[in-house]
């Protein structure tokens, strides 16, 4: 089941063995396991890959770069979307718009708070995926101009 995850994963293993002196080791590679299974999770209910991936990718930079254990919990909690009545708004630092809309997605398929929360549900999985899909379109571009570059 989801072969660049498992990919995703692996690399993430592997950073953490080359940085075994490393003060939060075993913190860092717990965190690992939990995100790699909450992944799991996602892509069991259906969600593209490549959106799991990025979610998956994103938090375990974080992680890497955490200096605390507090720093890693916090990176560990759901991305969850706050609706303060006119705007989405960012409740974490570790925020990660991937998860927000697995998230979201989640929860719209668990019924509505009437008509207005169908509307902002649907205007923020519309933009969340218009800014997603941007995002993988020039990372894509991105990593094919690398590629394209190494061979002259």
């Amino acid at each position: 089941m989801g072969t660049a995850l498992v990919m995703e994963h692996a690399n993430a293993l592997a950073q953490m063995i080359v940085s075994e002196k490393d003060k939060l080791f075993d913190e860092r590679v717990e965190a690992l396991v939990k995100l790699y299974r909450r992944a799991e999770f996602y892509l069991k209910q259906g969600f593209l890959e490549s959106i799991v991936c990025e979610f998956h990718r994103k938090k375990v930079e974080m992680i890497m770069q955490a200096e605390t254990k507090g720093e890693i919990t916090e990176i560990l909690k759901l991305s969850k979307p706050h609706f303060d009545g006119k705007k989405f708004v960012y409740t974490s630092p570790y925020a990660v718009e991937e998860e927000e809309l697995l998230l979201w997605s989640l929860t719209s398929l668990q019924g509505h708070s009437g008509m207005k929360g169908i509307e902002d549900i649907g205007n923020y999985l519309r933009s969340a995926c218009r800014n997603w899909w941007k995002s993988f379109q020039h990372r894509t571009m991105t990593e094919q101009k690398k590629k394209d570059t190494k061979h002259f």
